[in-house]
């Protein structure tokens, strides 16, 4: 018996560790756009589409925060204030769109139908990073490089503030 018990962990070692690596399927990793305030290019807000409150990330301090224009085409501007001076990071990571969501999106006739393609591969590239002042700050994000689909702009400060928000980019077919 106390041979079992001396060979039992080597035994449990040796099948334990493996050399392949561990996969992990990407698409997995896209997080699911439900809804989407879309903004025009003064930042009036031009109203909801879908249902935001199911969106799977949001922020964990409330930021005044406001993306426009959404959808944008070729870049958008972003408002928001900060409490105090604070590192800030913005990333844009690719989301997949609720079919509800995205037959709302395709109802919509302005300036002419949308459509949205849905990403194959996920990606997260950091497109800001930087220290703002206390206040409101405003932050203009050249898009052109993007592909038409949508994404998840995520907020992350020094201060551990955090959050997503749903962010659309569509050049228009003709």
């Amino acid at each position: 018996m106390n041979k079992i018990l001396y060979f039992l962990p080597i035994i449990i070692l040796i099948f334990g560790c493996t050399e392949e690596p561990l996969k992990t399927d990407e698409t997995q990793q896209f997080k699911t756009v439900f809804g989407l305030v879309r903004t025009f290019e003064n930042g009036q807000v031009a109203g909801i589409v879908g249902d935001t409150s199911k969106n799977q990330c949001s922020p964990s301090v409330k930021l005044s925060y406001l993306s426009y224009p959404n959808p944008t085409a070729f870049g958008v501007t972003i408002d928001f204030n900060l409490n105090e001076n604070s590192t800030v990071d913005l990333s844009l990571e690719t989301a997949k769109g609720d079919q509800p969501f995205l037959d709302s999106l395709s109802a919509i006739r302005f300036p002419t139908p949308i459509y949205v393609s849905q990403h194959s591969k996920y990606s997260k590239e950091k497109v800001f990073s930087g220290e703002l002042r206390k206040g409101s700050n405003s932050l203009h994000l050249d898009l052109k490089d993007y592909k038409t689909g949508l994404y998840y702009l995520v907020y992350e400060d020094s201060n551990g503030n955090n959050g997503c928000y749903p962010l659309l980019i569509q050049r228009y077919e003709d």
